[in-house]
């Protein structure tokens, strides 16, 4: 599981290998992402390596989630909207290609070889 957080940082959880009482044993990965309030991360489904996050910024992010300090790519819809974009909604389509929504309700087709 990964969640984002007004704390900007994504966390990656392995929920399913710790027993429910142990909390501290829960949380696998942290990624920082300076002072961007996040709103949305997802998992990639055929590639669980891979994680998009996106937030407060003009900025969505491809990372690695086995080590957060690896940036697969990085999204920049500074030219396509206000620099106030906010990403809504991310969508994997496949190992490669996604779908991004922000506060304009545009859709953006993304992929990975070709930021």
């Amino acid at each position: 599981m990964v969640t984002s957080s007004s704390d900007c940082f994504a966390r990656v959880w392995k929920v399913d290998e710790v027993e429910a009482s142990d909390e501290a044993g829960l949380m696998h990965k942290a990624k920082n992402f300076g002072k961007t309030m996040l709103m949305m991360s997802k998992f990639n489904k055929e590639r669980a390596d891979l994680i998009a996050t996106g937030g407060h910024s003009p900025y969505v992010t491809v990372w690695n989630a086995e080590d957060p300090t690896k940036q697969v790519v990085r999204f920049d819809h500074t030219e396509r909207e206000s620099a106030q974009f906010v990403c809504k909604e991310i969508e994997w389509k496949n190992t490669k290609e996604l779908a991004i929504s922000g506060n304009s309700k545009n859709i953006y087709l993304w992929s990975v070889d070709c930021p």
